[in-house]
């Protein structure tokens, strides 16, 4: 089996075989690595892409060197409209858009994967680091691609509408000035905030985390519903 940097500690050696044998990959596809965030990203006019690595906080010597990998969307612009707009800087959530631990992906491959921990101790690490570029070839990068513009990111988006991007997806809408999708997708999706807010408990989840921001695309809905 062959292994890279076995003489360094858990953290040093992930960070150098990330830099040595994922970096200059990634940087062929325009991601830049942020070292101090173990962070691949790269950005379009509206959304970041991320590939972020985690290290098992139980790597000790050469016995655990285990990290797992992230893929995710983000948009600090969405944030910054979203503050303008309605007024207020909405701080759930922070920049995310979507996206998750990269093992929950459809057709990522999980080869060398335990749970989902990638092991530089119990793995061949030349044909581990060949099968994470390979995943995020045919995977992550083909995910990337379907949020290059608003109304792509909306299709992905709309296949997989709950709760928890309901606020999204209606403010993408917005922002694409589809309102008549707009006023279809809150009637349709908003019975869960509904039934929330009739039990008047400013005290749970919904009354600390969801109450306000609902309220304003209520009031957002009902305007444009009256216009159209």
């Amino acid at each position: 089996m062959k292994y890279y940097h076995s003489e360094l500690n858990p953290k040093e050696r992930i960070l150098k075989v990330i830099e040595d044998y994922l970096k200059p990959f990634l940087e062929k596809e325009d991601f830049k690595f942020l070292k101090s965030q173990n962070m691949f990203k790269k950005n379009n006019d509206f959304f970041e892409y991320h590939i972020s690595f985690f290290n098992n906080r139980y790597n000790h010597g050469n016995e655990t060197v285990e990290f797992e990998i992230y893929i995710n969307i983000h948009s600090p612009k969405y944030k910054k409209w979203e503050k303008s707009f309605y007024g207020y800087e909405n701080k759930i959530g922070g920049t995310y858009i979507d996206g998750g631990n990269a093992n929950g992906f459809k057709n990522w491959s999980d080869e060398f994967l335990k749970v989902n921990w990638y092991s530089l101790v119990e793995n061949d690490n030349e044909k581990l680091i060949s099968r994470i570029k390979e995943n995020i070839q045919n995977v992550a990068i083909p995910y990337f691609n379907k949020f290059k513009k608003i109304d792509s990111a909306l299709e992905e988006l709309l296949k997989n509408n709950n709760d928890g991007n309901f606020l999204l997806i209606f403010d993408l809408l917005i922002i694409e000035n589809n309102f008549d999708s707009a006023i279809t997708f809150f009637e349709k999706n908003n019975q869960w905030f509904e039934s929330e807010l009739v039990k008047k408990d400013d005290d749970s989840y919904f009354g600390m985390n969801y109450k306000n921001n609902y309220l304003e695309r209520k009031k957002e809905y009902e305007k444009i519903k009256n216009s159209h």
